[in-house]
């Protein structure tokens, strides 16, 4: 079962693993099932090197609430 909603946050600083990052969100209060991504923005502007195929699909898919840093 997928979601309906995938979301991006970009962090200052975590001193959690990606993984942990999104269980401190409470996404079962959203009104349709919901997903996240947490990174730092270090690791944010790392995921090109990393990840170039996930980076290229953030980039192209991605709606922006607030302007990309």
């Amino acid at each position: 079962m997928g979601s309906d909603l995938d979301l991006l946050l970009l962090v200052a600083h975590s001193p959690l693993p990606p993984w942990k990052r999104p269980l401190e969100l409470p996404l079962e209060e959203l009104p349709v099932p919901a997903e996240a991504l947490v990174y730092t923005l270090e690791e944010w502007k790392g995921l090109p090197q990393r990840s170039p195929r996930l980076a290229r699909v953030l980039r192209e898919e991605t709606r922006w609430l607030l302007p990309p840093p």
